[in-house]
């Protein structure tokens, strides 16, 4: 079974890269936009880390979703 431990989603045309058991994959889909980005990320985060990551640009954090592992 391999595990995914990082997506990285990224503007300037460039698909979102995966961390699969520690190797960079990049996605087979199309690169996402500036927008899309933001609501991708924005509706992972709740309030407060949206206001934390305005104010320093930078935010640590982690999901877990029980139906994917």
């Amino acid at each position: 079974m391999s595990v995914v431990s990082a997506i990285r989603c990224q503007t300037g045309g460039l698909p979102p890269v995966f961390r699969i058991d520690g190797e960079l994959i990049a996605g087979s889909t199309a690169p996402l936009n500036r927008d899309q980005v933001r609501d991708l990320v924005y509706g992972a985060l709740t309030q407060g880390q949206r206001e934390e990551f305005e104010r320093d640009w930078q935010l640590c954090v982690s999901l877990f979703i029980p139906e994917v592992g």
